[in-house]
């Protein structure tokens, strides 16, 4: 038993030290071949995003000058969704919570959420501030018209469609892709991170991003 013990806290250790190195590599310089098998997917040529006529969690206007000055990390998604939505947005919290703790400061101030629901028929902004507050506070959480919504998510590449009958009000599920579309510092789509994630890798994508002019 004690032999046993032994092992099972070396492997434990191991584990932890394995964890913190790759946590420590995202201070290393990551060239475009090791974005590339990181799953991140740069455009050719960043697309602009204009003229956003959407509304944030607290009511307010967003027309797309909130995704100005930072590099903007973005899930698009809706408040009912049973599983990749609430998964993917706890792992950037994960993340982000790592860099506090870490004091990683630049990467804090050069970077931002944002979660957009592709569910206007029932996530109005108080539903999405509900549903963003309770998994990650700091995320910015947008909705709007079904028509803006789709302009922005078409704009972005990101594909949805809501499951079985398209004039149910209630009661359905809506089939969506799961990248995480990224915004550089002038609001375009510079590209997006194809899923699924993983905490440390992402630290390391969006540690890279936040120096990155």
């Amino acid at each position: 038993m004690k032999f046993n013990a032994r092992f099972a806290l070396l492997g434990t250790l191991g584990v932890i030290a394995l964890a913190l190195l790759a946590w420590n590599l995202r201070f290393e310089p990551v060239s475009a071949d090791e974005l590339a098998s990181l799953g991140v997917v740069v455009l050719p040529e960043p697309i602009s995003i204009e003229d956003l006529r959407l509304v944030d969690e607290d009511g307010e206007a967003f027309d797309g000058s909130e995704l100005k000055g930072k590099w903007t990390f973005g899930f698009f998604g809706y408040t009912h969704c049973p599983d990749i939505c609430p998964i993917t947005l706890a792992q950037m919290k994960t993340v982000f919570d790592e860099f506090k703790e870490q004091g990683d400061v630049s990467t804090l101030e050069n970077t931002q959420r944002l979660f957009v629901s592709i569910d206007a028929k029932r996530d109005h902004h108080e539903a999405v501030k509900s549903y963003t507050d309770n998994i990650d506070p700091d995320i910015i959480g947008i909705t709007g018209e079904p028509d803006e919504v789709k302009r922005l998510a078409d704009s972005v590449f990101v594909g949805y469609k809501q499951l079985g009958d398209p004039e149910k009000e209630t009661d359905y599920l809506v089939e969506h892709q799961g990248n995480i579309v990224i915004f550089d510092r002038k609001g375009n789509c510079y590209g997006f991170i194809k899923s699924p994630f993983e905490e440390h890798l992402l630290a390391r994508i969006f540690s890279h991003m936040a120096t990155l002019s």
